[in-house]
């Protein structure tokens, strides 16, 4: 026997609600469809600028010590400049800078004027609340040239580490925060690790290797940098947060 020969079913009229064609609901869907894979992609490209940001970081970073360090060493009938001047051209630079960035944001000139004379001399109160670290990052920048005129470049960058270490202990005794034992172990390993770099350039000083001037106040210099740091971030996050 032939199996029966299957009944074909008419198709199904479209229906159109109040006359109205299909095509701006089919519009809508691959608009929301878009919509989801460029929503998608925007995570990947945040993820690339802040890996670039780091990048960059790092070696601004890296770059700056090394010139200071080489621009520190004294040489004969060249007088070494005051580390406090470095700082204040520095922050000159920085100020018409920051204010073309802002006009280039807001629009124009005027709207950056109006919006600096909101935020800094309407809210005067914010102003002054951000003073102390302002405070403190300055004189942070001004240990920062001593510390490099008496350390190697790589005792430094290790030494300045203890950013990390100080910026925890201030959150932990400031803001009554908690670490977990796996960054207390963290931190007590980058300890070591700058214990143990230093302990290997002591002895190659010793042996006759080129001194970078006096180690104890460099030493000195970071850490009172890195304590004026910690507390400057904490308290800065501080403020903001309340």
């Amino acid at each position: 026997m032939q199996p029966a020969a299957r009944r074909r079913l008419p198709p199904t009229p479209l229906k159109l609600s109040s006359g109205r064609s299909p095509a701006p609901r089919l519009r809508g869907a691959m608009a929301q469809a878009g919509g989801g894979a460029r929503a998608a992609a925007a995570p990947r490209g945040g993820k690339r600028v802040r890996a670039l940001v780091l990048v960059l970081l790092v070696l601004q970073t890296t770059v700056i010590t090394l010139l200071a360090r080489e621009s520190r060493i004294p040489v004969a009938g060249r007088p070494m400049y005051l580390g406090a001047a470095a700082v204040l051209v520095s922050e000159c630079i920085k100020l018409p800078v920051c204010l073309a960035v802002i006009s280039r944001q807001l629009g124009g000139p005027r709207q950056m004027l109006a919006d600096v004379r909101q935020r800094v001399v309407v809210g005067w109160r914010d102003t002054l609340a951000m003073g102390l670290p302002a405070l403190l990052f300055g004189l942070q920048n001004m240990l920062f040239f001593v510390s490099v005129s008496n350390l190697s470049a790589t005792s430094y960058q290790l030494w300045s580490q203890s950013k990390t270490l100080t910026t925890a202990l201030f959150y932990v005794l400031y803001l009554g925060g908690a670490l977990r034992r796996l960054q207390w172990l963290s931190l007590s390993l980058l300890c070591a690790g700058v214990g143990l770099v230093q302990a290997s350039d002591s002895v190659s000083a010793a042996a006759g290797a080129a001194s970078a001037g006096r180690p104890l106040l460099g030493i000195s210099a970071v850490l009172a940098s890195s304590l004026l740091s910690g507390f400057a971030n904490i308290d800065r996050e501080k403020k903001m947060t309340n």
